[in-house]
């Protein structure tokens, strides 16, 4: 087990009202694990508990076996933690080269930068022919594949995304989908997916945990729960 996250309980600053209750879930190494659910329902907010970005009140996330919760975030690359919010940040005012290098801010070893960008312009090989190009000037696939890339610089263990084909056409969706997996089954990657595009969050994940005000109310695997009558009634209330 990679990931194991135990009753963990968390708000935001400006209220005392918990933003997510008593969420327990676990990831294997190697393995997605897709957190689905309506607006509102918590999603995001499990992925900025792990990364210090809300407030803890309660419980533990343990990543192979050391607790993250009290560990400030810009200590957690170190440990093999890479985190993609939604909205396909990049640095626009700096090249796609210039941003694939400060993705391995934590590596001095200068060869394997290369090797690494290397690595990642063949997982996304779009980039690869605009990687002098200004990323402001990027289409919004383009800055997607570059945010993905760049989160990998860090070669982490534990990726966290969320919605990763926001505003993206359906064609390239599927490229960043299968990405994602190529991510996971063959790099080793553990990711916790957050994903609005439901069908695909459970066709490329393994385990998936669906979440409606701030509890997870179903989970289990993917496959079985993409024929469950409890996505209708989550989703559509049904």
């Amino acid at each position: 087990m990679l990931l194991k996250i135990k009753d963990l309980s968390a708000y935001y600053k400006h209220t005392d009202t918990p933003a997510i209750k008593n969420i327990s879930l676990e990831a294997d190494a190697g393995e997605i694990v897709a957190l689905l659910g309506p607006n509102g329902s918590g999603k995001s907010t499990v992925l900025k508990s792990i990364v210090g970005w809300v407030s803890i009140s309660e419980g533990e996330i343990i990543l192979l076996e050391k607790n993250l919760r009290n560990i400030p975030s810009h200590h957690l690359a170190a440990l093999g933690v890479s985190y993609i919010p939604e909205g396909q940040r990049v640095l626009g005012n700096l090249t796609v080269l210039e941003n694939l290098e400060i993705g391995a801010y934590i590596c001095k070893d200068k060869k394997a930068i290369k090797a690494n960008i290397e690595k990642n312009l063949g997982l996304f090989p779009k980039l690869k022919p605009v990687i002098k190009r200004m990323a402001q000037t990027l289409s919004g696939g383009e800055r997607q594949m570059l945010a993905l890339a760049r989160g990998l610089m860090l070669n982490p263990k534990l990726l966290l995304l969320d919605e990763p084909s926001l505003g993206l056409a359906p064609n390239l969706v599927e490229e960043v989908f299968e990405a994602i997996a190529k991510i996971a089954y063959e790099m080793g990657v553990s990711i916790l997916l957050v994903e609005q595009n439901t069908l695909k969050a459970l066709e490329v994940s393994t385990r998936t945990y669906l979440l409606e005000n701030g509890q997870v109310m179903v989970s289990g695997n993917s496959l079985e729960l993409s024929k469950s009558q409890d996505l209708q009634r989550i989703f559509l209330g049904g």
